[in-house]
């Protein structure tokens, strides 16, 4: 059961990567038309087992941006420049995201708590978290470049929301589940990052 989850894991964070990539890349446009682009935003908590690695993804992330990176306590979990962190002993520390545009300076946190080993019910909460940003994203994207109103697009986006919803309130009141829901739950949350990254070549250009 634990090389089973650990497995999911990987690949369900993998799937996440990819989109987010894609989510941060200049490969998606916000068209001129749009009211303005959003501010820039990383998830607010993450949770790792020791020695597992996770890229923090800056969403939403401006042209021509310098971020970098800082763990308040890197004996916990450690960051490069690149933004992965690595789970190093038990414990918390945020990670600090500064995001220098021009003149401006835009900063945000990641929380990280580190754990000897997590439980199929805590890989569901922090995939959850991530998941949550990825679908807010994915929708003001499609929103910004008229994909509100092809049936399709709506479709897909409404299908990841109810996911998102169900992680949520398992993350929230985890006892109302069985071991077998949250089961059910990662391959879920497999299914809707796969329906994320489908998505996104579509939604990133502006709606004929």
């Amino acid at each position: 059961m634990e090389k089973t989850k650990i497995t999911w894991t990987k690949r369900i964070l993998t799937l996440m990567v990819a989109a987010a990539v894609l989510l941060t890349s200049s490969l998606v446009t916000v068209p001129v038309y749009a009211a303005s682009k959003p501010k820039p935003m990383v998830v607010k908590s993450y949770m790792l087992a020791k020695g597992e690695k996770y890229t923090l993804n800056v969403y939403n992330e401006p042209d021509n941006a310098k971020i970098s990176y800082k763990s308040k306590k890197s004996s916990v979990a450690s960051v490069n420049k690149k933004g992965v962190v690595t789970a190093k002993k038990p414990g918390k520390t945020d990670i600090v995201v500064t995001i220098k545009v021009g003149k401006k300076t835009y900063q945000a946190k990641t929380k990280i708590t580190v754990k000897k080993s997590m439980t199929v019910a805590e890989y569901v909460a922090t995939t959850y978290a991530e998941l949550a940003l990825m679908y807010t994203s994915a929708y003001d994207l499609a929103i910004a470049n008229g994909w509100d109103q092809d049936a399709d697009v709506v479709d897909t986006l409404n299908g990841v929301g109810d996911i998102v919803t169900l992680a949520g309130d398992m993350t929230k009141h985890p006892k109302k589940y069985s071991e077998d829901d949250f089961i059910a739950e990662l391959d879920a949350i497999e299914t809707a990052a796969n329906g994320v990254l489908e998505l996104l070549p579509i939604i990133s250009e502006p709606a004929q």
